[in-house]
């Protein structure tokens, strides 16, 4: 209850149509029972009923009916009609309700502008996250650019040192077969000069003596250089 008046006061103020429950401005009131109607719940009750609907003790007739004309008031909160009776009720309500209003009012706009500052923190809060995105990516690119570049001048440079690779042996393997061949030649060359030598040929295969060591000395004297690389060589 917004107001300290009385139960009984209160209840004098309740007029409602019994049938519709509003308020009329022109209250009939039943004199059987002081039920309160409408004139259009009035109207239709009569055509209905011969007796009173709520208590039927007496005739529904207009003779059974008292005449309450209500005197409004325009309240200037709300702007609605308001028994006079009830006029100073309404308006501490209104005001009660107004002050409720308004206090609802300063925590919404509170809370819109709280809101708004959240919104606008929020999109530089993104507005920052997108841009560090997009840096770390154009950053991830280049990284990518270079892995690459370096990765093919690596496979390049493996490629390179291995053909070098397979050239050096290949060489090498044709320069042990021309020393080889040459070692051949040489062996060839100088066989003939050993067989027409008996004689060196026979000291070189007898067993070693102090006598054949001078045998051989002396003759090695008479022998070129390479026929003396030859015999030692065997």
């Amino acid at each position: 209850m917004c107001s300290n008046q009385s139960p009984m006061e209160l209840l004098e103020l309740d007029k409602n149509c019994s049938i519709c429950l509003s308020f009329p401005k022109e209250q009939l009131k039943m004199k059987c029972c002081g039920s309160f109607l409408c004139r259009p719940c009035f109207d239709y009750a009569i055509k209905r009923h011969e007796q009173c609907s709520f208590c039927s003790k007496s005739e529904f007739g207009l003779k059974n009916v008292s005449y309450n004309s209500i005197k409004m008031k325009i309240c200037d909160e709300c702007e609605e009609e308001v028994p006079e009776k009830e006029f100073e009720v309404h308006k501490k309500c209104t005001k009660t309700l107004e002050l409720e209003y308004q206090r609802y009012k300063r925590k919404f706009e509170d809370t819109e502008m709280e809101k708004k500052k959240l919104k606008s923190e929020l999109h530089v809060k993104v507005q920052r996250l997108g841009e560090t995105v997009i840096k770390y990516r154009d950053e991830n690119i280049m990284f990518q650019g270079r892995i690459k570049t370096l990765t093919e001048a690596l496979d390049a440079d493996l490629a390179k040192a291995k053909q070098e690779k397979q050239r050096v042996m290949q060489n090498a393997k044709k320069k042990i077969l021309q020393l080889k061949k040459e070692l051949d030649e040489e062996k060839a060359k100088v066989a003939p000069q050993i067989r027409e030598q008996p004689i060196i040929a026979n000291i070189v295969a007898a067993p070693t003596s102090s006598a054949n060591v001078t045998k051989t000395e002396g003759v090695e004297k008479n022998l070129t250089e390479t026929e003396k690389k030859n015999l030692r060589s065997g």
